[in-house]
């Protein structure tokens, strides 16, 4: 019984699949920041949904995912979608592509993407944790957004794969 949410690897889709469901009928939240989109979602022992980040309204962040049969939440997960922050990354890789192992002014761009690095896998580290019951805690997804968030100003207009 549970909730399983994960993020499509050009961040344009959310499958969230839903198990142990008890009625028929219920809605899937899925939150980012300031932006919510609801469906509502027939149920039959086992479902998966796919939701695009466009209907959410931003493609990027963490996306937290409620569902909830008769009032009550049931299950809660989160998942990140990182294509900005992966771009950043890739970004600062080729930059080090060109620097030897002892070049001192590339010292700090090296710095930067292990930052970034370790921030977005400690993150993910985090969400995994969450066992996707009713009472998974909020303050989980929101330390991974602060996680996420301070990435995304280390990379600050970084990005270089069309994004």
């Amino acid at each position: 019984m549970g909730l399983s949410v994960k993020i499509t690897n050009d961040c344009k889709s959310i499958i969230i699949g839903v198990s142990g469901a008890v009625a028929n009928n219920g809605t899937v939240t899925v939150t980012n920041g300031s932006h919510v989109y609801t469906t509502a979602v027939v149920v039959s022992a086992n479902i998966s949904i796919l939701i695009a980040t466009a209907d959410v309204g931003v493609k990027n962040g963490v996306f937290r995912v409620d569902y909830v049969e008769n009032g009550a939440a049931l299950f809660q997960s989160a998942v990140i979608g990182n294509c900005d922050i992966l771009c950043c990354l890739a970004k600062k890789v080729d930059k080090l592509l060109a620097c030897n192992a002892d070049c001192v002014k590339c010292a700090s761009e090296l710095a930067e993407a292990q930052q970034i690095f370790l921030l977005m896998k400690s993150a993910e580290t985090e969400l995994s944790s969450m066992t996707g019951g009713a009472s998974s805690s909020l303050a989980i997804i929101e330390n991974a957004a602060k996680k996420y968030n301070k990435a995304a100003e280390i990379c600050g207009g970084h990005c270089g794969c069309n994004c």
